[in-house]
């Protein structure tokens, strides 16, 4: 019975409601409201375990990349992939946020999962860790989830356009740099002769 409460929470979290009262989740689980309470002290403790569950999600989602693929190749399915993701984890996300108690874990939260998106990211598309820093600090951005809540839910882009955005423009981004050092590599090749 508390998993199928717990289930019925986290359908809730995922279909937006992110606070859901004990009435809401009683409804979607089909118990009884006191039921939840004979299997959770109160709605806290059920909370924190489905906190819990959304992590171990947040920690198995991770995008697969065909590394003999092209950059561009891997750079458009990245950003399919995160994308998805990203979509599928926004209302766990939310969720999550309305959990911490201060400004302190908020900004530890947005920073370790910067973090985590960043090293994944590199893992991926090694082509972006080889920019130069404001080159790749941008690619980071492209590629992150903070971009694309503003591209797909505060500029309201379609799937398809906000994913291609951001795939030709970090595309864009590596073959600039790649030109660039190459430029400067003949520029101190001649300095040296």
């Amino acid at each position: 019975m508390r998993e199928k409460i717990l289930d019925g929470a986290l359908a809730l979290i995922r279909k937006g409601n992110v606070k859901p009262t004990s009435s809401d989740i009683a409804k979607e689980a089909g118990v009884a409201p006191r039921t939840i309470f004979r299997h959770f002290d109160d709605l806290e403790l059920l909370f924190n375990a489905c906190e819990g569950r959304v992590l171990k999600f947040f920690e198995q989602t991770k995008v697969g990349v065909n590394r003999r693929a092209s950059f561009q190749e891997r750079a458009w399915s990245v950003a399919e992939a995160k994308c998805k993701g990203f979509d599928d984890r926004r209302n766990y996300s939310l969720f999550y946020l309305t959990r911490v108690q201060s400004e302190f874990e908020t900004n530890y939260a947005s920073m370790t999962q910067a973090d985590r998106e960043r090293l994944e990211l590199w893992d991926m598309l090694p082509e972006i860790a080889s920019l130069d820093a404001n080159a790749r600090h941008l690619a980071e951005v492209m590629y992150s989830s903070r971009c694309w809540d503003q591209l797909r839910y505060a500029q309201d882009l379609p799937f398809d356009e906000a994913v291609e955005l951001i795939a030709s423009t970090v595309i864009s981004l590596v073959e600039s740099g790649s030109a660039h050092a190459s430029a400067r590599a003949a520029a101190d090749k001649q300095i040296l002769l």
